[in-house]
């Protein structure tokens, strides 16, 4: 009986070795898919955005990374919503679509979804399209590039007019709100420092 518990166990991990890997799905290898963007002009024509800005903030990915691997076999416009990384950026020049000196655009996570990969402190040219949810999007299928890659873009761009770019109006209202709050502050350190000092002499006439 013993001697047959080797030939036993040979035989398991044969049966083991063969089977287990049919129930094994092999990880699928993403890479993008896209139509490749037109000339200039008709991008320009294409997109409702198109500006020149520096990357202020590259938002880190959100705790959506993980469904990658099911949302990358879906349509786009069912797996828009998580494409959300925020990339922040300072317009330095806006020809289209572009109301405000800052402006937030969403990219993928890079590889099979197709997105950017934009670096804080760069400068780029972005052809922006707008989303479902009114956001705005761009990736590696568009025009968009590092402005020193993007010659023939400028080009064109130079020939149009350039849109005027007050400062975003958000961030006005919350340099104001910080200066209110800090003159109060100043002005409430004041008084209490006033009152202090008048008991202080009240005490000593006393």
């Amino acid at each position: 009986m013993l001697n047959k518990s080797p030939r036993i166990i040979i035989r398991l991990l044969i049966v083991f070795a063969f089977v287990v890997p049919t129930f094994i799905i092999p990880k699928p290898s993403y890479a993008c898919s896209c139509v490749m963007p037109g000339t200039p002009v008709e991008e320009f024509d294409r997109v409702p955005v198109v500006f020149e800005g520096t990357v202020t903030r590259a938002g880190s990915l959100t705790r959506s990374a993980w469904l990658w691997p099911i949302l990358s076999y879906l349509p786009f416009e069912y797996t828009e919503r998580f494409y959300n990384r925020q990339i922040q950026f300072t317009v330095t020049r806006a020809w289209k679509g572009v109301e405000y000196d800052q402006i937030t655009v969403q990219t993928g996570y890079g590889g099979g979804d197709c997105g950017y990969g934009f670096t804080t402190g760069r400068t780029y040219l972005v052809y922006a399209s707008k989303v479902q949810k009114g956001g705005l999007y761009t990736g590696i299928c568009s025009r968009t590039a590092e402005i020193g890659r993007a010659a023939d873009d400028l080009a064109y761009l130079e020939t149009r007019p350039v849109l005027p770019l007050p400062p975003d109006r958000r961030r006005v209202w919350g340099w104001l709100g910080l200066s209110l709050v800090i003159v109060a502050a100043g002005a409430g350190g004041r008084a209490w420092i006033r009152q202090r000092a008048e008991r202080s002499r009240m005490s000593k006439n006393d």
